[in-house]
């Protein structure tokens, strides 16, 4: 019955593993690592039959049947963010190889732990779990940001964690006050409680843990953390934040949102707002950055002010355009940040006109980053432009200001990418005295996200079912009664 638990129990102790292992030799943390993911990826994988079966797998831990036990939900939600999550961790570890030459042991481990903490956020049906695994995916994200040890790492390190404890101080006083008051911490049984209540401590728990999570997601007001994490933390690791731990914050809010507070229209209403002012801001500072992680970081914003926008208009193709964006963003912005990780590996620099002349024209860097870039813009046969029309035709249909927005946000994104692109790849005027090569460890996980953006972009019709399918997951009713019978 734990077999959902499974992925996580692999990987934490693998992340435990690693420091006994490299005791004589540090390289096989990269090797216990790299083993470590992909059995947990095929783990994960060997689940999606029975998922795509049954649509849902409920798991209780130790026999004892929820609301009484630690629940594991296994949906077509959570598979998907599972296998995607493992799959660009595992790209990360491939890519830090040549990397990462010091002190890997403490960064592989890092590594695992920070992917333990999503994937059991993204399982699990207790929100005190939830609780429990934010806390370690944040504990081993201070010290991922920190890993460079220099006055900017720690300053941002330091900023996150205040910024991090304030949330998820919140938060835990919000699933205090829910138990308080229903006594109980299973979302689904919480959702059948509270359905009948006028406490006004629903309410106050509800502005608490959505507050707590927007932290994480890093929308804007809540976002000063997230700039700084991204430049000063290391290049790969950058990849992790901007493909899973923001994501697994606005899937959070999601779940918790949706199945436990029924989508309240204050929640729907304020993802709204916060999306379209995430979005325009977010886009308008990325174009004004010379710093190319801070840009990219900028750009995450407001990619996370896309989704918000499209899933706070409540309906269903908005939903289905938002949680196909979660996917699509962090293929793309995994890829964006994995090619920042290699010019700033050879140029030592991550300033976009300090690196213009001193980088030769390569064509994996550059061609992956120009798809990326492509992609995050919305040109047709890329994976962006899917999810993108989804989100326009979502506003189009309630409000066709939004659409507007959104389109104007768009031609800002594509400002930004081309003013990138040809300063970093173009802008070479003289010769380079020193290149180097890109390792094939380098190479694979760009070109296997390359890859992925071109499938899902040729084949919408796939990638919108899958959404859909996902999007069923988020109905409350069915949620309750497979949890809890």
């Amino acid at each position: 019955m734990a077999y959902g638990f499974l992925p996580i129990g692999v990987l934490l102790g693998t992340a435990f593993l690693i420091p006994i292992l490299s005791l004589k030799n540090d390289k096989f943390a990269t090797y216990t690592a790299f083993t470590g993911c992909l059995a947990a990826m095929i783990i994960t994988l060997s689940m999606v039959p029975q998922v795509v079966s049954e649509g849902r797998i409920v798991y209780h831990m130790e026999s004892w049947k929820a609301p009484f036990g630690i629940t594991v939900v296994i949906d077509n939600l959570s598979i998907v963010l599972s296998f995607l999550s493992i799959l660009i961790t595992f790209l990360v570890i491939i890519f830090s190889y040549r990397y990462v030459k010091e002190r890997r042991t403490k960064y592989y481990s890092l590594l695992c732990l920070a992917l333990v903490g999503a994937l059991g956020m993204i399982v699990t049906g207790d929100i005190f779990n939830m609780f429990v695994y934010l806390e370690v995916m944040s504990v081993a994200s201070y010290a991922l940001i920190a890993f460079n040890k220099d006055r900017p790492a720690l300053e941002a390190s330091i900023k996150y964690l205040i910024m991090g404890s304030l949330a998820t101080s919140l938060l835990l006083l919000g699933i205090a006050f829910l138990y308080g008051i229903t006594g109980t911490l299973n979302m689904a049984d919480i959702s059948v409680k509270i359905s009948s209540m006028t406490n006004p401590l629903v309410g106050i728990s509800f502005g608490l843990i959505l507050t707590g999570m927007l932290v994480k997601a890093g929308l804007i007001p809540f976002h000063a953390w997230l700039p700084d994490s991204y430049q000063a933390s290391p290049s790969p690791v950058s990849s992790i934040f901007a493909g899973v731990t923001t994501n697994t914050g606005i899937y959070a809010i999601l779940r918790v949102g949706f199945l436990v507070f029924n989508s309240h229209h204050a929640l729907l209403w304020l993802m709204t707002f916060l999306g379209v002012i995430s979005m325009v801001a977010g886009a308008f500072l990325a174009l004004v950055q010379t710093n190319l992680k801070r840009l990219l970081g900028y750009s995450s914003i407001s990619q996370m002010g896309y989704i918000a926008m499209s899933v706070g208009l409540g309906t269903s193709l908005g939903i289905t355009g938002g949680i196909l964006h979660i996917i699509n963003q962090a293929i793309i912005k995994s890829l964006l940040f994995l090619c920042a990780a290699f010019i700033v590996y050879q140029t030592k620099t991550d300033n976009i006109y300090e690196i213009s002349g001193h980088f030769k024209f390569q064509p994996v860097v550059a061609y992956s980053f120009l798809i990326g870039g492509l992609s995050l813009v919305g040109l047709p046969l890329f994976n962006g432009f899917v999810s993108k029309w989804l989100i326009y035709i979502a506003t189009l249909q309630i409000n066709p200001v939004l659409t507007v927005v959104a389109l104007m946000v768009t031609v800002i994104t594509l400002a930004y990418i081309l003013k990138a692109f040809y300063l970093i790849f173009l802008g070479n005027v003289k010769p380079v005295a020193s290149e180097k090569k890109i390792p094939i460890t380098m190479r694979i996980p760009m070109i296997t996200l390359v890859i992925l953006i071109i499938i899902l972009g040729i084949m919408p019709s796939a990638t919108i079912k899958l959404s859909e399918a996902m999007t069923l997951s988020l109905e409350r009713t069915k949620y309750i009664a497979e949890v809890l019978r």
